[in-house]
């Protein structure tokens, strides 16, 4: 009677397994998942795609995968398939770009991360196999050792395997490079490759925000760029919202000549614009001259106050020299928005005596006395 049972059983037990799958390129893994779970793991492209033969493609926007504990096919391990690979189509298909990966649960995002895997098929030396987790219980992704958290986070097959970061090959690739996505904090995070056939020595970040012109706002020798003086407006349609536009060149060499590449494509966002800016080739903001007044005490002990206005928005800095040149105190080194602003200065370590502030917006320079007595 107990073979019998066994026997009955058996058939049952091994048909609700899950069922042996191609591995996929992208593999997902469930932790901490319990007796039931029901979870969908979407790609989403952030950027510009590319197909297994290096040309732009405007195919695999998206691709998802559910896995759940339902009977009779119990999932606990989610596929995506490279479409680099021969077997590309035995599950889901994403292309050489960059995707949002998000958890979804009952139709509710529960965690995300990015994942770049924008290089030509000329970078491809290894297996494109890269591996994450999912705690289910925590609803956090984590690392395929599964030692950290790794939501918001930004994650490149060049870092995760042997695998090359090379973009030459990709179809127009420059004119596509540029992505932006929120790095969880509502600052926006940049991620490009290098210019094809140019020596990239750093790149040059152009902003344009309410004014008429982009204009430069910082440089960088990475791959990667966050913007921490902007904020990413989300949620619904806000009264003074509008866009801020950004694009960026290489700096290095073409050739023997040494020079600044063209303009990448231009990427923008959501942001909340001062009231008094207006989007477009116009700004109304009741200033129309750059102007650094008078610090107010003069002389003063030991704090005064620095009042400035800018026309437009712009990188600025204001900085304190002494007599002979040499920078006191550093007050400001940042993007201000158009309109008036002010800021106090303290100069308790310093000794009495006559010294030199100087306010730089643009092309815009200024620099008035100010005597510290004590």
């Amino acid at each position: 009677m107990k073979k019998l049972f066994l026997l009955i059983l058996l058939p049952i037990v091994i048909f609700a397994q899950e069922t042996p799958l191609h591995t996929g390129e992208l593999i997902i893994n469930l932790i901490n998942k319990g007796t039931s779970w029901n979870v969908t793991f979407t790609l989403t492209a952030i950027s510009a795609r590319w197909d297994e033969n290096n040309n732009l493609t405007e195919d695999y926007e998206t691709a998802s995968v559910n896995i759940n504990s339902t009977p009779p096919l119990i999932k606990s391990v989610a596929y995506f398939d490279h479409i680099w690979t021969s077997t590309a189509g035995d599950n889901p298909i994403f292309a050489a770009g960059l995707y949002k990966i998000s958890a979804i649960e009952s139709g509710v995002e529960k965690a995300y991360f990015y994942m770049d895997w924008r290089t030509s098929t000329a970078g491809w030396i290894e297996s494109v196999d890269v591996y994450f987790k999912y705690d289910y219980a925590n609803k956090h992704f984590r690392n395929a050792a599964n030692t950290q958290i790794i939501d918001y986070s930004y994650q490149t097959l060049w870092d995760l395997t042997s695998n090359l970061l090379i973009t030459s090959g990709l179809e127009d690739y420059w004119n596509n490079c540029l992505a932006v996505f929120n790095n969880g904090d509502d600052h926006p995070k940049f991620a490009w490759g290098p210019k094809p056939d140019f020596t990239n020595s750093y790149y040059k970040i152009y902003k344009k925000k309410g004014t008429p012109d982009f204009v430069l706002y910082d440089s960088t020798t990475s791959n990667t760029y966050l913007d921490v003086n902007q904020y990413i407006l989300t949620g619904l349609p806000n009264a003074n919202e509008g866009s801020a536009y950004y694009k960026i060149t290489s700096v290095g060499y073409l050739t023997e000549v040494y020079s600044e590449s063209g303009f990448s494509n231009t990427v923008d966002i959501r942001v909340k614009l001062p009231a008094f800016e207006k989007q477009g080739s116009e700004i109304i903001s009741g200033i129309n001259n750059y102007s650094l007044s008078q610090n107010y005490p003069n002389p003063f002990n030991p704090a005064t106050t620095i009042m400035f206005s800018l026309p437009v928005s712009a990188q600025v800095t204001l900085k304190v020299y002494d007599v002979l040149g040499r920078e006191a105190a550093s007050l400001i080194d940042s993007y201000k928005e158009a309109g008036s602003h002010s800021i106090k200065f303290d100069a308790s370590n310093l000794t009495s005596g006559i010294y030199f502030y100087q306010l730089k917006a643009d092309e815009y320079i200024e620099t008035k006395k100010l005597i510290l007595q004590k």
